[in-house]
């Protein structure tokens, strides 16, 4: 069996709840979350060494999508009927980026998608 290639999407997608997104264009801000906190153990620990190997005394994350949408991306990320994606076609992944042009906010998020339990397999 062949595996399927994720063709890279336009932009980024940042998959999370209503509640998030709603504070996100609310306050025009990204709030940077502690990667020990998250659920999967390899990000964990992923982090975690690079956080070692450069020496770091704090390693705040944020995840975004470069890829087409997933069953993936919606269950774990933006699960149940307030799950939603904020999309970017304009900005682009940025390696070794320290911060993302928060003051262009509203130019830089193109579309919110609502979870739909029906489209996505819940």
């Amino acid at each position: 069996m062949a595996l399927k290639s994720l063709k890279r999407a336009p932009g980024l997608k940042r998959y999370t709840d209503l509640a998030a997104a709603i504070h996100v264009l609310q306050t025009r801000s990204l709030t940077l979350l502690d990667p020990e906190k998250w659920d999967d153990g390899n990000d964990r620990a992923a982090l975690a060494e690079y956080k070692k190997r450069k020496e770091l005394k704090t390693l705040l994350a944020l995840c975004f999508a470069d890829c087409n949408e997933t069953y993936h991306h919606w269950k774990v990320f933006a699960s149940g009927v307030l799950g939603c994606a904020l999309s970017s076609k304009g900005m682009s992944y940025y390696p070794h980026s320290t911060a993302f042009p928060m003051s262009n906010i509203d130019r830089w998020i193109t579309g919110l998608s609502i979870s739909s339990d029906a489209s996505h397999g819940m």
